[in-house]
């Protein structure tokens, strides 16, 4: 279990016997819409992105893809229960109600205590 990244509530429930990891890598060219400055006939490497770029892109993608997405009480939920986290931009709370699965004592905890902090405590307070 110490070797896999996952969120606490679901450690109880992971059984190492049971677990199995499928990676299916694709070319670029084979997404339907390949992130921006990919092209197929393109003869360049695409860019790599490193630090803040490659968070909020990362960000992103991430947004635009998850199945769930956060409504305007989502937001305002997490803002009235926590008043710590009602400086912090609507774009890192989406993310981080997304990777806790909406659960809000753990969404703002990811956003105090975890690595989302450094990219909006600072510049909110």
């Amino acid at each position: 279990k110490s070797k896999v990244d996952m969120m606490r509530r679901y450690e109880a429930s992971f059984e190492e016997e049971d677990f199995l990891v499928t990676l299916i890598f694709e070319s670029y060219w084979d997404v339907p819409n390949p992130a921006p400055g990919l092209d197929k006939d393109s003869q360049e490497l695409p860019v790599i992105l490193n630090g803040h770029s490659a968070l909020e892109q990362g960000w992103h993608l991430l947004t635009r893809y998850h199945a769930v997405k956060p409504r305007e009480e989502d937001y305002q939920s997490l803002r009235a229960i926590f008043p710590e986290v009602a400086s912090c931009p609507d774009h890192i709370i989406h993310v981080s109600l997304q990777l806790t699965n909406f659960d809000l004592q753990s969404a703002r905890d990811l956003l105090i205590h975890g690595p989302m902090k450094d990219w909006w405590y600072s510049i909110s307070n």
